[in-house]
This record gives structure tokens, sequence and C-alpha cells, in this order.
């Protein structure tokens, strides 16, 4: 590579724009990663249990899985709300430094949307997941519900917490698209 694209490039991404897209791109992919990886590692055992109506069929079983779950939640979920508003702060940073020009698409819809995602995101983990996260825990460390109950949340959980990752995928997608078109 020659100099001049080098300093070109240099340039391009020492822009308070870039600096913003970068911390809004990294943040969002910490929790969408970090929230997919936490959550399927830590609840196979409870999803199979959950799916296949045959406790016992999962590996750890619903005991092992609850205990399990525990132990993750609060290692795991530790970190997922920093990352969130780091990203909606990125976004929306980047979207308000973005300078629009005849060479580069107007890119502030896309990093809107993005900002928007997240904070839907915070608002749905807030009111939505949050409760039966509490309960399950409740459960783990109590075990005082029994299969039924303990079935019907995490079903609930489950389905609950599929909007989430893909409201998790699109804003990370958004900020992505309005990288590589910038």
């Amino acid at each position: 590579m020659s100099n001049s694209i080098l300093d070109t490039l240099a340039a391009r991404l020492s822009t308070p724009y870039a600096m913003f897209l970068g911390l809004g791109l990294a943040s969002s992919a910490t929790f969408t990663i970090g929230m997919a990886s936490s959550n399927h590692m830590g609840l196979i055992p409870l999803v199979a249990d959950s799916l296949l109506n045959k406790p016992g069929n999962a590996q750890l079983g619903t005991d092992g899985a609850l205990r399990a779950f525990a132990w993750l939640l609060p290692r795991a979920f530790k970190w997922f709300p920093t990352s969130a508003i780091l990203a909606t702060l990125g976004f929306g940073a980047a979207a308000y430094t973005f300078q629009p020009s005849s060479r580069r698409p107007n890119v502030r819809p896309l990093l809107v949307g993005a900002v928007v995602g997240m904070i839907g995101i915070n608002v749905y983990s807030k009111f939505l997941m949050f409760p039966i996260n509490d309960k399950l825990v409740a459960e783990s460390t109590a075990r005082i519900a029994s299969d039924s109950e303990i079935a019907g949340l995490i079903d609930t959980w489950v389905k609950r917490n599929v909007p989430r990752f893909l409201m998790s995928c699109a804003s990370l997608a958004l900020g992505t698209v309005a990288m590589l078109v910038s």
C-alpha cells in the first residue's frame, strides 16, 4: 500500500464519527455475542427439558441446570447493561457527529435505528426478562416450585429471549451497514 492510501485511511479513522461508530459496533458485538453464548451455554439443559417435555433428557437434568443457571446469571449478565449502554451512546454519538457529503450517503437513519434497537433491548430486558431471571434464580436456590412451574418459566424465558436476540442482531447489523456504506 502506498503512503497516500494509509494516510487517507488514518485520517478517516481518526474522525469523531469513526471513533464513536467503532465504540458502538464493539459494544454491540460484545453484547450480542456475549448474550447469545451465555444464554445458550447456561440454558441448553433447561431449554432441552422444556422443549422435549421430558425432564431428565438434558445432560445436567433440571436441578443441575438450575444450579448452572444460578451460577452463570450473575457472572454473564454483569457486563451486559454496560455494553448495551456503551453501544447506545456510541451509535448515538456517531449519528450526531456524522457529516454527510456528496461522496457518502446519509447513514444517520441507520444509526438512529441502531440506537432505538439498543434502547428497546434495555427496556425489554428490564420489564420482561429480569423478572423471569429472578424467578429462575430463586427456584435454583430454594427449589420450591414444581417441575411444571419451572418448565413454564423456562418456556416463557425462551420465547421472550428470541425477540431480544433479534433486536440485538438488528442493531449490530444497522451499525455494520452504516460503517460499510460511509
